[in-house]
């Protein structure tokens, strides 16, 4: 009786970026080199006997290696093509021989792509798996033909083996005319389980299935059967049933020129009974499946200590590489598991998960384990833990921040695929990519690096955008400008340096820059504090949807050399909770009423550390009670009154609250404000230093305060920059923020002072970045906010 196994190849090069989704891409340091891993199975099971498998090119035999535990990795040159099969020289198992190429996908990765030697049939690129075959015992005269091997049938006498006719032979050539679906819970037919059909392009970049249809129901069996197919088609079929957990996730099967089918999950058509194909089917919540505790893995950082609260992913290999269970290390590092063995062992691929790889870098990539059914584990050598190593050692490196700025990059290229100012032509790229990255962003999880790539294919899809009766705009001088798409390094705690230039011409740039931002404005204000303060005694909370009362403390986080972190109306987020205890704080200064910061979160802080809160009936009346206390407390040689109504001003002032140790004082011509002017009058002693031109604090309210200067520009941009000539020295540290909105730097002010710097607002066209240059000479350039906000192009202009 023959035995027969096949491989499962995934196509992968580190769990971390590509593995857990499927595709391999090119990370070695040769340009031209692309790993792919093969996991050898024996009827869906782990195969763990040693074996001999060679790898051919150019004619010669370019390795041949004794397989062990299972699983081969290699890197090869996508350049060129292979041929891959068990060696003939093997005395038990064979195999056919495959060709192997690789192609770019949609989102320029490099992916394997498998042909049987002599035929038209491809491996399933997603989940390929090459039929072993148990070599039948030969005299040393025969010999055997590969892609032919002599099956093995246990039930002929030994003596008669040779005389015997090998009607199973697989030479004759077996196909299904229909293959039939059987979906069992429990044991028993699951009549209410529904069905999907789809056709799979095989030539595509990427084999997105097409849904014929769905909501197929099966018979009181719990089987339904296919049949009619096309020619040379691959069509896949899945069970969508909810609130079930299946032993697989899906079944394809392809058609020849005859409309038969001849492949059947990855294997080649070898006897009828691959014709009925059964679904095996649990409770989601089921808990019957027999487990095996593991914890023999940690996490800990680069010095040793173990590290709490990391989310590592166990995903399944067979019969597709998915995410199968998750758990996050405890307080002293370790990692618990519960897996599902077998008699034969069960593979496992363990990375951080893909929404945790957000927040942190990893080492080693992947650590692969064998789990077997009475309870033993192996951890399995690999390319990517060539030393079975049982630690993850991690490094916080937070770029939540990417998230963000893919959906604006989504919005960004739905408007102009939607506006008429561009070629219908032209915007076919960008289309594509926009198709792609929608998919990508409606997934429950995905990882920075697929993020990255999305992200630079819609940017190279935009700048392919042609205005109509125009042709593509030349710019003579773009061969010496940088691209806009340059990337920065990223260390941990999520600040990206970006190299300088290091041309022969660029020996005289000392311009040091770096970029801060999170996912959102909260974030950011974390990452501000993780990176500016290494301690604090006071804190300061404001409101993150509220601008005015920020931008007025300020002046508090001046005078008490605090952090600002922001806060939601009713909740304070963990990230801010964590930095106030990392701080070593003793203290919150809560900004605002309660219809900004609600006392919920009041209370949430109180636990450990003292409250005290600085509110009024309104913007006005709270950075009236900020000036009025920090001017009984010595910060009283200057008043600064910015508009009320607005940001631009005020997000600049707080270069002049260090540099005059005054306080902010919101004002308008409103009813609301009307106190604060009369407050300003009664400091009559104090120089008023006015903010922003007549259309933000009128002349009005200049005429009735005394000692007034004014610092003004045709915009804002012009002002901040005046702002800056007044409060920079050269070879300070510069601030820059986008002059377009609040949300990035509304939480700088305590950087600020803390640095003696200054806050610069920019876009893409003013004129401050030379004058940033030119007349500051800045020694290092920080950016508020991601590439959306400031891009690296204008970044570069900066610094070079």
């Amino acid at each position: 009786m023959k035995k027969k196994n096949f491989a499962y190849v995934a196509m992968a090069t580190t769990v971390s970026a590509t593995s857990v989704l499927g595709y391999s891409t090119n990370v070695s340091s040769a340009e031209s080199l692309s790993y792919f891993s093969v996991f050898f199975t024996s009827n869906g099971k782990p195969f763990m006997e040693p074996f001999l498998f060679e790898i051919w090119s150019e004619g010669k035999i370019i390795e041949s290696n004794t397989i062990r535990k299972g699983m081969l990795f290699k890197e090869l040159d996508h350049k060129k093509t292979y041929t891959i099969k068990v060696s003939n020289d093997d005395k038990q198992w064979t195999s056919k021989e495959y060709e192997v190429t690789f192609k770019k996908n949609e989102l320029n990765s490099t992916i394997p792509v498998f042909k049987e030697v002599g035929s038209d049939v491809f491996l399933d690129s997603e989940n390929p798996r090459i039929e072993i075959i148990k070599k039948e015992n030969k005299t040393d005269s025969e010999t055997n033909v590969p892609g032919n091997p002599i099956e093995n049938d246990s039930s002929i006498d030994k003596d008669k083996k040779d005389s015997t006719p090998k009607e199973n032979m697989p030479n004759k050539e077996v196909y299904l005319d229909s293959l039939k679906i059987r979906v069992l819970k429990n044991n028993a037919p699951m009549t209410d389980a529904k069905l999907s059909f789809s056709e799979i392009d095989m030539k595509a970049k990427i084999q997105l299935p097409n849904i014929i249809q769905q909501n197929i129901p099966v018979d009181e069996k719990g089987e339904h059967s296919f049949s009619g197919m096309k020619p040379n088609t691959t069509y896949e079929i899945r069970v969508n049933t909810k609130n079930i957990k299946l032993d697989r996730e899906s079944v394809r099967f392809s058609t020849d020129s005859n409309k038969k089918i001849v492949v059947v999950d990855g294997l080649k058509v070898t006897n009828a009974n691959q014709g009925t194909f059964v679904f095996k089917a649990v409770d989601k919540n089921d808990t019957s499946f027999k487990t095996v505790r593991f914890d023999q893995l940690d996490v800990k950082d680069k010095d040793g200590k173990p590290v709490e609260g990391v989310e590592i992913t166990a995903n399944t290999i067979s019969p597709n590489l998915a995410s199968y269970k998750n758990v996050k290390s405890d307080k002293n590092g370790k990692l618990i598991f519960e897996l599902e063995g077998s008699p034969e062992g069960r593979p496992y691929t363990l990375c951080v998960s893909k929404n945790a790889q957000f927040e942190w870098e990893f080492k080693p990539d992947s650590i692969d384990i064998m789990v077997y059914s009475n309870g033993h584990v192996d951890v399995l050598k690999s390319n990517n833990n060539p030393n079975t190593s049982k630690t993850f050692i991690v490094t916080r490196n937070d770029v939540t921040y990417l998230k963000k700025e893919f959906k604006d990059k989504i919005e960004q290229a739905k408007k102009l695929i939607n506006s008429p100012d561009y070629t219908e032509a032209s915007k076919i790229a960008l289309k594509k990519a926009l198709t792609a990255s929608e998919e990508e962003a409606a997934k429950p999880e995905t990882t920075p690096f697929y993020v990255k790539i999305f992200i630079n294919k819609l940017d190279e899809g935009m700048k392919s955008l042609v205005k109509v009766n125009n042709t593509k705009p030349k710019d003579p001088k773009d061969t010496k400008k940088p691209k806009d798409t340059v990337k920065p390094n990223y260390p941990k705690d999520s600040k990206k340096k970006l190299d300088n230039p290091t041309s022969k011409d660029s020996k005289k740039t000392q311009i040091k820059s770096s970029r801060i931002g999170g996912s959102d404005r909260i974030e950011t204000s974390v990452l501000l504090s993780k990176q500016k303060f290494t301690n604090a005694e006071t804190v300061i909370i404001a409101s993150a949807n509220n601008f005015p009362d920020a931008l007025s403390a300020s002046a508090l986080a001046n005078k008490y050399k605090a952090p600002i972190l922001l806060a939601n109306h009713d909740k304070v987020s963990k990230s801010v909770l964590d930095e106030v205890k990392r701080l070593g704080a003793k203290k919150v200064i809560v900004v605002g009423g309660e219809s900004s910061i609600s006392e919920n979160v009041a209370n949430t802080l109180k636990s450990s550390v003292n409250i005290e809160r600085l509110a009024g009936n309104n913007r006005y009346e709270t950075s009236r009670k900020i000036a009025e206390k920090l001017m009984n407390n010595g910060m009283d040689k200057a008043l600064i009154l910015v508009d009320g109504r607005n940001y631009p001003d005020a997000l600049s002032s707080s270069a002049l609250v260090h540099k005059n140790n005054a306080p902010i004082l919101l004002v308008s011509d409103t009813a609301d404000a009307r106190e604060n002017i009369e407050f300003a009058k009664k400091s009559n002693r104090l120089p008023k230093i006015i903010v922003g031109g007549t259309n933000s604090v009128g002349k009005d309210i200049e005429s009735q305060v005394s000692n007034t200067t004014r610092i003004s520009g045709t915009d804002r941009y012009e002002t901040s920059r005046k702002i800056a000539d007044m409060a920079l020295s050269k070879g300070a540290n510069v601030y820059l923020s986008t002059g377009r909105n609040y949300a990035d730097a509304v939480a700088s002010g305590g950087v600020i002072a803390l640095e003696k710097s200054s806050l610069v607002l920019v876009d893409e066209n003013n004129s401050n970045i030379s004058n940033i240059k030119n007349k500051f000479e800045p020694k290092s350039v920080t950016v508020i906010g991601g590439v959306n906000s400031i891009s690296n192009k204008l970044l570069m202009d900066l610094i070079k």
